[in-house]
């Protein structure tokens, strides 16, 4: 299990016990500890946790935190145990939960991962920036798995086609040829620079449908921080810690014409690189007073047409795919397999 997948598995499971009811610190500690399969025990946590004198939410999460635990341990092992562990202590060492990840030294979390869990410790949701990043994560695994499926078939069939020729024509001496026919050695090039040229363009392709577009995550991160009650200048502020390098640089031109008394709507007509309908919806949303819901619109706008640019190239890109495959076989068998059998057949 990769590292990425260890920590998204570990949002997910937090997340779960978080929206229970349960702090940070208590559902760490239901983590890092084994999972109680003893009925009895986990009955005594049941009762003790009703009997408790916090909050009835509280105790009504314990026997969902037990159940949550025991799925969690089955099915992610002793790495994740590990995990939450290593932050807890650091955490009770006075770290905030933020840091703890950056600095846990059992997997590694990308950057960006720590400042979205930094602006929501901030921003005081840490549940629904867990939930936000593990949806936005499952979406692009979803389409590198479709993607390496598809390629997995033809990258077969090409190392396959590849290796027998170039087997043949290594041990063509050893087969009982005298030498390797004229025209073999060019037919190969060329077989191998179109199949790697189409492979380049393909992936060159594949990556530009599945490029994250930085206003998905503008607007997506701004409607959330806007939701926590934030005003649009603070939201943008914590944007700017979330977003990546082209998001701060953009959040910090908005300040700035916001603070010259420009309008949110104007100032994305000013800096550019928007649609008309995004800016349309932030100006009506400007009267309305109700930015959270115009900025989560865009956002489910801008994911849906992304959806479809994905599923498009999936759906095309696979057959194009096995027919520059069957191409590239083509020119094997024409140009290498062919005189090798024209050589054998005079051989007779």
């Amino acid at each position: 299990m990769g590292d990425k997948r260890i920590f998204l598995t570990f949002c997910e499971y937090l997340c779960g016990l978080l929206a229970s009811g349960l702090p940070i610190g208590e559902s760490l500690e239901i983590l890092a500890k084994p999972v109680a399969t003893n009925t009895a025990r986990v009955n005594r946590e049941r009762s003790s946790a009703l009997g408790a004198t916090p909050a009835t939410r509280s105790a009504r999460a314990k026997p969902v935190a037990a159940r949550s635990k025991h799925a969690y341990s089955a099915g992610c092992g002793k790495k994740l145990q590990r995990l939450s562990e290593r932050i807890l202590s650091f955490m009770k060492r006075g770290y905030s939960f933020s840091s703890a990840i950056s600095v846990n030294g059992i997997i590694r979390v990308d950057e960006k991962l720590c400042s979205l869990i930094a602006a929501a410790d901030k921003a005081g949701n840490l549940c629904g920036m867990l939930k936000f990043i593990t949806d936005t994560e499952a979406e692009k695994s979803s389409f590198s798995s479709k993607l390496a499926g598809a390629i997995l078939y033809p990258l077969g069939i090409i190392l396959l086609a590849g290796g027998g020729s170039l087997f043949l024509v290594k041990n063509c001496a050893a087969l009982g040829f005298k030498a390797v026919p004229d025209g073999v050695f060019s037919g190969l090039v060329t077989a191998i620079a179109f199949i790697g040229l189409f492979i380049s363009a393909f992936l060159w392709a594949a990556f530009k449908a599945g490029k994250e577009n930085p206003h998905l995550i503008f607007f997506s991160s701004l409607s959330f921080f806007l939701s926590c009650g934030f005003d649009l200048k603070n939201a943008l502020s914590l944007v700017s810690i979330a977003g990546g390098l082209k998001n701060a640089s953009l959040c910090a031109s908005i300040i700035q014409k916001l603070s010259c008394g420009v309008p949110f709507s104007k100032s994305l007509v000013e800096i550019g690189g928007f649609s008309s309908e995004a800016v349309a919806l932030i100006a009506l949303a400007e009267k309305s007073g109700d930015l959270a819901s115009a900025c989560k619109t865009i956002a489910s706008r801008i994911s849906t047409a992304e959806k479809q640019e994905k599923q498009r190239f999936l759906r095309y890109g696979e057959p194009v795919l096995l027919s520059a495959v069957g191409v590239y076989v083509l020119l094997l068998a024409q140009n290498v397999i062919l005189p090798f059998i024209t050589d054998f057949e005079y051989m007779l």
